[in-house]
């Protein structure tokens, strides 16, 4: 599937999906050692932000933000992303807005691993 027909595609309310390589993939809910992890980042970075205003313009996760990768006909949704820079398009910026920081945090289910780093290395 490419990125334009994942964009226009209907999905089943109450799930969130990812395009991987032109492929669907049905984004399974967090653990709880994942959600630690991730909360304990959060903290940080919102400690971070706080001592420095202004440098973040925006910090999403999961459903608020995705990252387009047309060329691997790629959408993903990361734990954590912070967009360093304004959107141009507030009403469509998933396009072209990258963000400076992208968090993906890899539990240690088996094959997760693998299949992550092979994600990120094609990226």
């Amino acid at each position: 599937m490419s990125l334009e027909e994942f964009a226009e595609a209907e999905a089943v309310a109450g799930r969130l999906y990812e395009l991987a390589e032109g492929v669907i993939v049905a984004v399974e809910v967090s653990g709880l050692t994942h959600g630690k992890v991730l909360h304990a980042l959060e903290l940080q970075l919102a400690a971070w932000e706080l001592a420095h205003p202004g440098c973040v313009k925006y910090r999403a996760s999961g459903d608020r933000c995705r990252i387009d990768l047309p060329g691997f006909q790629s959408e993903r949704r990361p734990d954590l992303a912070l967009y360093l820079t304004s959107a141009a398009d507030p009403v469509n910026p998933w396009e072209h807005w990258i963000p400076g920081i992208v968090v993906e945090v890899v539990s240690k289910r088996i094959g997760g691993w693998v299949k992550h780093v092979a994600a990120t290395r094609a990226v």
